[in-house]
């Protein structure tokens, strides 16, 4: 599999019995110098590369310069649009494009239809992030449909302009209510409501113990649409709430009316549901970043071998990892990843001793590869 690997047979008997009596088999392990995070020798860059993520957590130019032997400029041309990439937020804080660059990792973290909308308003005067609005293109999250989107009365992303509508329309009123959010408290207010039909308000879609503005009150802030009775309390002096049940019930069937006609607002018209579509997108277009392998060399790999895109993405997220879950199907190449992978840590000094613990049962499997 690879041209070269040294074992230390010492080692290798010690670690055999123990792992023999659990059930595991151990694989190979390779001697070398204690792990000290730098590098003896001048490494290639993609190796530098590699070594900064591990050693450092973040790409690190300085240090990639000093382990490769290259100036920053060789280093982010060889690898800009490859593994690195410059990250509009970094940029804008920072303005200074040697302390922007991320790994594509770090860069599809977070929002990426902000970031993109960052990207493209930057490509302008900064050259260097084409690379960044191409990544950020491709990996968008897919588009969710406007009608897959449940949007409840009191959703804090929907903005306060299409509640007011919605309640200006339902009640007939001349002019909408002014609807506030407190992002702090994370509660609705309704102020300002003039000349509400008291027939939308108090029968139709409220009753007359509960109007329909006090229920959407409720609705926007998550409450229970309740009604209750004071009665004397028998016990001590004073009055007592007591729930009406009947009222309640007659309450709670507005507040269904009132739902089924919020939905019909937000999705009956095309527009305004394309809309909300964008503003959810833009608020929540979060999506699970991958790790590329395109750009690792495996420069010990043996010639007869050439390893799928899926398996280098694999090597690269063990190298670049601090922990790694290889969930693909049977047959796909799993064993080649974690011998790669392995090799790799211990060819760039990343690591010191390699211990493979397998079950019995695939042992031969797995000695054979």
């Amino acid at each position: 599999m690879f041209n070269r690997m040294e074992v230390d047979d010492m080692d290798k008997e010690n670690v055999w019995d123990t792992a023999e009596d659990m059930g595991m088999l151990y694989e190979f392990d390779q001697t070398g110098e204690p792990e000290t995070g730098e590098a003896d020798e001048v490494v290639s860059i993609e190796d530098s590369f590699v070594m900064s993520m591990r050693n450092k957590g973040y790409v690190d130019l300085d240090y990639m310069s000093a382990v490769a032997g290259a100036s920053e400029k060789n280093i982010t041309d060889r690898l800009s649009g490859k593994a690195i990439w410059i990250d509009p937020d970094r940029y804008k804080t920072s303005k200074d494009i040697s302390v922007s660059w991320v790994s594509r990792q770090q860069l599809l973290r977070g929002n990426l239809y902000k970031k993109l909308e960052s990207a493209r308003m930057l490509l302008k005067s900064v050259k260097e992030m084409e690379d960044t609005v191409i990544l950020l293109q491709k990996e968008l999250p897919d588009m969710v449909s406007g009608q897959d989107i449940h949007i409840n009365l009191g959703s804090s992303w929907v903005p306060p302009r299409y509640i007011e509508r919605f309640i200006g329309e339902l009640l007939g009123m001349i002019v909408d209510p002014d609807v506030k959010y407190d992002d702090f408290r994370g509660v609705w207010t309704i102020e300002k409501s003039y000349a509400i039909s008291y027939v939308n308000n108090n029968f139709t879609y409220g009753t007359d113990r509960m109007s329909a503005l006090s229920i959407i009150k409720k609705m926007l802030n998550a409450k229970p649409v309740a009604v209750y009775d004071s009665v004397p309390n028998p016990e001590r002096d004073g009055e007592m709430r007591v729930l009406n049940r009947d009222a309640t019930l007659e309450a709670q069937e507005k507040q269904k009316l009132i739902a089924s006609a919020w939905q019909d607002f937000v999705h009956g018209d095309p527009q305004r549901e394309t809309e909300l579509q964008e503003i959810y997108m833009k608020r929540y277009g979060y999506t699970c970043s991958r790790y590329d392998g395109s750009f690792l060399e495996l420069a010990d790999m043996a010639p007869v071998m050439t390893p799928y895109a899926h398996q280098k993405n694999a090597i690269a997220h063990i190298i670049l990892g601090k922990n790694t879950l290889l969930a693909h199907e049977v047959g796909s190449g799993k064993t080649l990843e974690m011998c790669a992978g392995v090799h790799e840590l211990i060819r760039i000094g990343l690591g010191h001793r390699a211990v493979m613990v397998v079950p019995n049962t695939t042992f031969s499997a797995m000695n054979d590869t």
